[in-house]
């Protein structure tokens, strides 16, 4: 009885042993399998029916070819991608010994773009299909195609960049001036003494004295009044009895002058750059 059992499970042994054998075979032979490779395939490069610049909204021919070298006709289907999206699929019949062209169109968008064609069928005239994978190449490089935007866009983009860079240059002027006039020195009236008329009624008359930066006010009806003044912009300012103003001028600093220069070159950058420009343009025609 024992014996039985023993010839029993060396029999199972055996068959399992066999039977994984067997399977490891088979899966070997079927991973280390390669498709058939048959001579033919899709030539890798792209070419457009322009060679010159692309504007958005144009229609452009895009170009493949298939080569058959079998001694077979071929019937398959390639596909016309852009930028990996597809665009159209096209059915084409390759004799033996030939060599076909593949085609579509596109309407372009502007920017840039990858073009690419994939044959995604193949077989044999007749029998039954084969895989893309038994060509010699099933696919082509990727080429890539530069669309440029209309001429109106073109123009409002460049419009657009001009006004920003005005205005940013306009606003870095204006601070600029700003930050020269905060440097200008308070301006000095003369030493001498100047005697100024002012009339303050029909019959009264105001004196004003100036002399080393004080100004004495003084009128036969009212009395005399004399007055500090604080110089701005070159004016001294008297405040007479009848609350009339009168501003005397003051002498300007030569500092000062070349700051009112300078603001005035900055706040006018734009004519100063052109007028620049136009004595470049005129010294090099002459």
């Amino acid at each position: 009885m024992m014996k039985r059992h023993v010839q029993y499970l060396l029999f199972l042994v055996t068959a399992i042993f066999l039977f994984f054998s067997f399977s490891v075979g088979v899966f070997a032979q079927s991973d280390t399998s390669s498709p058939v490779i048959i001579n033919a395939g899709i030539l890798s490069d792209v070419w457009y029916s322009t060679t010159t610049s692309v504007t958005e909204k144009d229609t452009v021919s895009i170009y493949s070819a298939f080569q058959n070298q079998t001694n077979k006709t071929l019937t398959g289907t390639a596909d016309f991608f852009v930028d990996d999206t597809k665009i159209s699929s096209v059915d084409f019949i390759a004799g033996t010994k030939t060599l076909i062209k593949l085609e579509t169109q596109y309407s372009t968008v502007s920017g840039g773009h990858s073009v690419q064609v994939k044959i995604s069928k193949i077989q044999e005239a007749g029998s039954n299909a084969i895989g893309p994978q038994n060509l010699l190449a099933f696919e082509t490089a990727k080429k890539d195609l530069l669309v440029m935007a209309p001429p109106r866009d073109i123009a409002q983009t460049v419009t657009g960049t001009l006004q920003t860079v005005y205005t940013a240059i306009n606003n870095y002027a204006n601070g600029l001036a700003t930050q020269v006039e905060s440097f200008r020195q308070p301006q000095v009236l003369g030493t001498s003494t100047e005697m100024v008329t002012t009339p303050l009624s029909n019959n009264s008359k105001n004196t004003t004295t100036v002399s080393k930066g004080k100004i004495s006010a003084s009128n036969p009806q009212k009395g005399s009044t004399t007055v500090s003044t604080l110089q701005n912009n070159g004016k001294a300012t008297v405040n007479t009895d009848n609350g009339q103003k009168n501003e005397t001028p003051g002498i300007s600093t030569p500092f000062n002058m070349m700051l009112d220069i300078a603001t005035f070159l900055i706040l006018h950058w734009l004519w100063v750059f052109l007028a620049i420009i136009a004595l470049y343009l005129i010294s090099r025609f002459r």
